[in-house]
């Protein structure tokens, strides 16, 4: 049995930066996406990804470094405020977005 599938729009978003499209803003936002592997930090205004902003943490939920919570968030709070202001508007998503 043949079947033709028809795309009629495609879109792409860098990885981390697709959650700014659940809510979306005209302002600056900063996410936070804790993966299993790396966290990714983007940095967003106006839909318009900024990539001098944006940049990947090498440790993630399921890694040795991040085994404590308390110790991956010290890690990413440093790596963060590197570039990021305090007063910053910062969406967290992933699979440690809840613990």
């Amino acid at each position: 049995m043949k079947k033709t599938i028809k795309i009629n729009r495609v879109e792409v978003a860098a990885e981390g930066g697709a959650a700014f499209w659940s809510n979306p803003q005209t302002v600056l936002v900063r996410i936070i996406d804790a993966g299993s592997a790396t966290i990714n930090c983007a940095s967003l205004v106006d839909g318009k990804y900024i990539d001098k902003d944006s940049f990947t943490i090498n440790f993630g939920c399921n890694t040795t470094k991040s085994n404590d919570l308390y110790a991956m968030v010290r890690g990413i709070v440093a790596q963060t405020s590197k570039k990021w202001s305090p007063s910053d508007t910062v969406l967290v998503m992933g699979g440690a977005a809840e613990r």
